[in-house]
This record gives C-alpha cells, structure tokens and sequence, in this order.
C-alpha cells in the first residue's frame, strides 16, 4: 500500500523586519506584513494537517530582537504545535546560528537543529528522518562533509530521508541579474551532497528555486528546494513572487520516495516601485509621476526616489518625507535610495 507523507516548507521569515516596538502613527511600517504571512502558512498547514513543517532558517530578522518580539513568535510557535504537528526550525545567519532562549520555545514537537543532529519519527506507518545543523558561517565548503556526517546522517537516519539547511549550495542563483553560487568557502559543492537524501531543503536565498542534482547511478536525480523569504526584505527581491511549498511524498516500495506533488503557494508581498527622480525637471512632474505609479491593487506599495544621474536643485523639495505624505495615500511607504545623496 502507498504512504504518503505531507510537508510544508517555509523560510526566511525575518520576524521582527521593520517592526518598531513604539511607532509613530504617520509612518508605514511593515512589520505586521512578516507576522501575517508566518501565520498564514501555519494556517495552511493545519488546514491540510500537514505531517511536518520545516523552517530553513531566519526566523527572525537579526540576532539580537526585543524579547516582544521574540515572545510574539514563539507564542505562535506553541500554538502551532499543540496541534500535533511536528515544527522543525534550521537557525539561521541573521540569528548567528542560534535562536534566542525562552522557555515558550520549548515543546516535544518542537524541534532545533541547535547543533549537528538527526531526528528520526513514524509518521503514517514509516519513519521519517531530518538532518541538520545551524547556519555554518566558515568554510562550509571545506567542512560540509564532517559536519554532515557529524549529523549522525550514515548511521541514524532511515524512511523518508531529509537535509535541512541553510547554506548556499552550488548552482544556486540570486538578484536581479540571476548571479548564480559556483565557488568560494561558503558555497556547498553540489558532488558533496548526500547520494541518498530524498530531498533538500534549504533556506537563506531569498528567491524561491528548485535545483536538481544528478548523480552516477541514481535513477531520479536529488531535488534542493529554496522556497525564499515570505516577504520582501530589499528592492533586490521586488520582481519575486513570495510563498512556500507544499510537497507531498509518495512510498511505492521499500525507501523507494518520490514527490509526485509540489506546488510552491504566493503569499501577499507588497509591491515595491522604483521611481527615478532624475528624469523630471520639476517637483510638480514628480507628483505627477507619483500619482501615476500607484494603481489600485498598488495602494499598499513602497516606492523608493532613486536616481541614475544628477537631481536638479529645485527637486530639493521632493526629498523630504513631510512633502510626499502630503501628496501620497497612507498605506504607502516611501524610502530614499543612498544615490540620492551621493
């Protein structure tokens, strides 16, 4: 009889993004954009009754966060996990391989890969196997292998066999122009990948892939799933679409896994709009341009004043934010690009 195993895959959430613990009214801020999409994918997943969740690292935004901010999302957590449904969370680089201690963070389905280990459970009359290790910020390409085998990955895992990381992993592609990871001390070579995983899931690029790895004698060639962040941390990532995966796996015969369903689901990202100030010779063609840039469906949108060239003096007027709140809905954010004041 076929088994089949259920996972939702998210990463990258970076709580705490833009989330000031006393704002000021007449200023937008995101950070409820961050803990919105967090708990619509944990919805999900309750939804579906997901048999695991992984988080591929960077739960949080920094290493260092206001214990309110902390507390929110482990709180989350624990709800989540009363449930019944097994969390399992990679700690990433912007947490410096560590999450922040709390009691809330503790519960027997809550698992961290705090250190290199394997978590092996049954889950729908087999066993499933999770390996990882926090976020490895030297010589991960020169290393990978000791510390994947320090995981227990050749001697404890067994059933539906997972990588859990955070890490670049050779082939991997990120930014507007598509640079793509080959070389260097913090890229994982592709050959250095486990032969026998079933699956890789991977977080710290924000840009949602799949990557497939082949092998001499392997029949399906190794699939290294990113599912990026859930939200747009910088203009680099204004043309991502954001979400999660939600990747079904089916047994036919003995440790014989195939994912016979993946479907990567969007989440709402603000849009993001560059508007080059350069061009106008006046601030009344900047409000123009202003007004024009924003559709209805854009309304919640962050513009960003950039420029490629020089800005006329009398544009002066249009750098202040007083002067484009007056002439912009409430719902949009506005930044300043560092060429503005080159």
């Amino acid at each position: 009889m076929a088994k089949s195993i259920q996972i939702i895959f998210l990463s990258d959430t970076h709580l705490g993004f833009d989330y000031p613990l006393r704002p000021r009214a007449a200023i937008i801020h995101r950070g409820e954009d961050f803990f919105r999409n967090f708990l619509t994918v944990l919805n999900y997943a309750l939804d579906i009754r997901a048999d695991l969740v992984v988080h591929g690292g960077d739960l949080f935004f920094r290493s260092r966060v206001p214990g309110a901010i902390i507390d929110r999302a482990y709180q989350t957590l624990n709800r989540f996990v009363r449930s019944g449904i097994p969390l399992f969370i990679v700690p990433g680089n912007h947490e410096r391989s560590a999450l922040p201690q709390r009691l809330l963070i503790r519960h027997p389905d809550l698992f961290l890969f705090n250190r290199p280990r394997t978590y092996s459970f049954g889950c729908a009359q087999t066993t499933v196997s999770l390996s990882g290790f926090p976020y490895e910020r030297t010589a991960i390409r020169s290393n990978f292998t000791k510390i994947l085998k320090s995981t227990g990955w050749e001697t404890t895992g067994s059933g539906l066999r997972i990588l859990c990381l955070h890490q670049l992993i050779e082939g991997a592609t990120v930014g507007p122009k598509g640079y793509r990871f080959s070389i260097g001390s913090d890229v994982i070579r592709r050959a250095d990948l486990p032969v026998d995983a079933h699956i890789i899931l991977a977080g710290h690029i924000h840009r949602r892939q799949e990557l497939a790895v082949h092998f001499k004698g392997r029949r399906n060639p190794l699939s290294v799933f990113y599912a990026g962040s859930t939200e747009r941390t910088s203009f680099a990532e204004k043309n991502e679409r954001k979400g999660f995966y939600h990747l079904i796996f089916d047994q036919q015969r003995s440790e014989d896994w195939q994912i016979n369903h993946k479907r990567f689901i969007p989440l709402p990202a603000r849009p993001m709009i560059d508007l080059m100030i350069d061009r106008f010779r006046s601030p009344a063609e900047v409000e123009e341009a202003l007004r024009n840039s924003i559709r209805p469906e854009e309304r919640q949108a962050i513009i960003r004043l950039n420029t490629q060239g020089k800005v006329k003096p009398e544009m002066g007027s249009c750098l202040h934010t007083d002067w484009l709140r007056r002439r912009l809905p409430a719902s949009v954010q506005v930044v300043f690009s560092k060429n503005l004041f080159k």
